[in-house]
């Protein structure tokens, strides 16, 4: 069966109305919820939420100057509350607080910082104050000393002409300022500033668009709007250029080539509940995507690197398995791009990462994680990505609740061992080639037994070695800010 516009939507929007039907039993669970340990560091999950009522609440995140990762979320039931928790740059959660409490409705919010502002923390989100439809439309707040107090601007910045009434909303800074987008059945829409203005509908390719996402080539000056389609004969993945005088487009829309699917006799698009992921590169001049793709499973996760000249190249980072769904992308500032993603295997869920070379243009081994334990379904991701480690967090189900968790992983390194195999009382030389997103990786430790060494710069190391029995030797191979790697050579009679 083919999508036909508007009325087929995706599976987690399906599943909205159980969602809100139970979020006041969610909500009214969460006082006597323990506080949140404050724990952190790779591979250990942090609850920093408690119940947020919907499996369709999505984490937001941004990090500032020093280090500090400010994430942002909504609580759903009937009223709503916008939260937010910092996490330092060790993983360790400072303490959780509410930005607004008794909203009628807010959509999934964004959270931006912006330089050289002196309330440059900001925080957007689409919805309704009170019942006579004060603050309908975009309203924002901002935090003038690092998230510890936030202040509600008066005013929206688009009301109900722009539909941004309880929409959910992405933001990106560039240096002529910030800018918000959001998805209605009208369109998809950009607004620059965080002034009353013009919103622009940048949607070109028809009924309609959803999940819009801003991300901004810096060295190009290049900003973009992605969203996700799904009416018949436009679906997919469509990007377009937008105006940063102005937030109105430039030139037509694009497709992302790949993000559909053959299927019986036509293309399809399995869309996913989450903003699509994009995000610029530091210091390179190129902009990423990520998505799972294939129809009807989406069994492939695939990513689009877009440079300044406007081409486009497509990667496949995993295939098989089970189905991808949720994901994000982040770039360190060394211009490293991270995607993580989440697989249906298994009766305990995994989370998936893998990272780039600076540019994105090669891509390293992956590396996983256990889901916490306890969880079940992974519905939501965000990240942001640091020198040296992914920050993550997860939206679970977690017995009965949905919960959003955090967690830090390092990249994963390719080991190379020859020879392969080796016979038992011959003594021989193992060479042992370590390499991250195809760079050769100096100053690793390789292990082999009780013997020891140490890559030199061309990511080599050797040792020579004489097996006693017949078997398996272990290679382990380790270095700061990356997950252990392991190889083994064969050795027979």
């Amino acid at each position: 069966m083919r999508n036909s516009g508007l009325t087929r939507r995706p599976t987690l929007w399906r599943l909205a109305a159980l969602a809100a039907a139970t979020a006041a039993v969610l909500l009214a669970g969460a006082a006597a919820r323990p506080p949140a340990a404050a724990a952190g560091g790779p591979g250990v999950w942090t609850d920093v939420s408690g119940p947020v009522g919907s499996l369709l609440v999505q984490p937001r995140v941004a990090r500032d100057p020093s280090g500090v990762l400010h994430v942002v979320w909504i609580t759903q039931g009937t009223p709503q509350d916008l939260m937010y928790r910092p996490i330092a740059a060790d993983g360790v959660a400072g303490g959780k607080l509410a930005i607004a409490t008794g909203w009628p409705s807010l959509g999934n919010p964004a959270v931006v910082y912006q330089s050289g502002v002196a309330d440059g923390l900001r925080v957007f989100a689409g919805g309704v104050l009170d019942s006579s439809g004060s603050h309908e439309g975009l309203s924002w707040w901002s935090s003038a000393d690092g998230g510890a107090a936030w202040t509600l601007q008066p005013g929206v910045i688009s009301g109900p002409g722009g539909t941004a009434y309880s929409s959910d909303v992405a933001a990106a800074v560039t240096p002529a300022g910030v800018f918000q987008t959001w998805f209605s059945s009208a369109g998809v829409f950009v607004h620059r500033s965080v002034s009353p203005g013009t919103d622009y509908n940048v949607n070109d390719v028809g009924n309609y668009g959803y999940s819009s996402a801003l991300a901004y080539n810096g060295v190009d000056d290049r900003l973009y709007v992605v969203a996700a389609y799904n009416a018949t004969g436009k679906q997919g993945l469509w990007a377009r250029e937008i105006d940063q005088a102005t937030g109105d487009a430039l030139g037509a829309s694009f497709q992302l080539p790949g993000s559909t699917s053959s299927y019986g006799g036509g293309q399809e698009f399995a869309q996913k509940q989450m903003p699509v992921p994009a995000t610029g590169l530091p210091r390179q001049g190129a902009i990423v995507f990520a998505y799972p793709t294939g129809y009807p499973a989406s069994t492939t996760m695939r990513v689009w690197r877009l440079d300044g000249s406007g081409t486009t190249t497509t990667t496949t980072l995993a295939t098989g398995g089970g189905e991808k769904q949720a994901t994000a992308v982040a770039a360190d500032p060394s211009g490293r791009v991270w995607v993580a993603w989440s697989d249906s295997s298994g009766t305990r869920r995994h989370v998936y990462a893998c990272r780039s070379n600076p540019g994105a243009t090669a891509w390293g081994k992956t590396v996983s994680v256990l889901a916490p334990s306890g969880t079940e379904t992974l519905w939501q991701l965000a990240a942001d990505a640091q020198a040296g480690r992914l920050d993550v967090l997860g939206q679970f189900t977690s017995g009965g609740d949905n919960v959003i968790y955090h967690t830090q992983l390092t990249a994963g390194l390719s080991v190379s061992v020859s020879p392969a195999k080796a016979r038992v009382g011959i003594t021989f030389t193992a060479t042992v080639k370590v390499a991250d997103a195809g760079v050769a990786v100096g100053g690793a430790t390789v292990k082999i037994g009780t013997r020891t060494a140490t890559t030199d710069a061309s990511g080599t190391a050797s040792l020579k070695l004489k097996p006693t029995k017949t078997g398996s030797l272990s290679v382990t191979v380790t270095k700061a800010d990356y997950a252990a790697a392991t190889a083994s050579i064969k050795i027979t009679p």
